[in-house]
C-alpha cells in the first residue's frame, strides 16, 4: 500500500516539473519572463537602525512584480497558458487558477528605479542614487535594483 503512495507521489511531482517546462514557449518573440526582483541597499554604518532603509520598504515602490511560484514550479503560469479562451469547461478552471506571465517592461523598470530614488529622498537621503541590472537566464530575467543612499 505504501508503495502505491510513493508511485503516486512521484508521478505527481513529475507532472508538476513537466508542467513548469513550457512557460516561456508561448512568450512573444523578444519578450522575457520576469521571474525575480531584488533590492540591494548600500549600508550606511553611522545611522541608527530605525533610520536605515530596508529592502522590504523599498520593494513597495517596484512597479512590476514577478509571477508567483507554486511548490517551486511555474505551475500557475503554465495553467494560464494552457487555457483556451474560446472553449469552456476545464479551460475556465485553468484560467481561473492560473496567473498571466509577467513580461519584462523596460519602462516600468525605469519608473521603479526613479520611484526608489524618490523614496530614499523622501526619507532624508537627498543625494541618493539608484540603478538596476537585468540578468538574463534563457528567456527569464532577474532584475536587481541597487539603492545608494549617499
Amino acid at each position: 500500500m505504501t508503495f502505491d503512495k510513493r508511485i503516486a507521489g512521484t508521478l505527481a511531482a513529475a507532472a508538476l516539473l513537466l508542467a513548469s517546462c513550457g512557460v516561456t514557449k508561448r512568450l512573444p518573440e523578444g519578450a522575457y519572463l520576469l521571474s525575480r526582483n531584488r533590492v540591494e541597499i548600500d549600508a550606511v554604518e553611522d545611522l541608527p537602525r530605525s533610520q536605515r532603509l530596508t529592502a522590504d520598504e523599498a520593494e513597495k515602490y517596484i512597479k512590476q512584480t514577478p509571477y508567483r511560484r507554486f511548490l517551486g514550479t511555474d505551475f500557475l503560469v503554465w495553467a494560464y497558458n494552457r487555457a483556451d479562451t474560446a472553449k469552456r469547461g476545464i479551460n475556465r478552471i485553468y484560467q481561473r487558477i492560473g496567473q498571466p506571465p509577467a513580461i519584462l517592461d523596460s519602462t516600468l523598470t525605469e519608473r521603479s528605479t526613479q520611484a526608489l530614488s524618490l523614496f530614499a529622498q523622501g526619507r532624508g537621503f537627498f543625494h541618493a542614487g539608484t540603478d538596476h541590472s537585468v540578468d538574463t537566464v534563457g528567456r527569464r530575467v532577474h532584475v536587481t535594483y541597487h539603492l545608494h543612499p549617499g
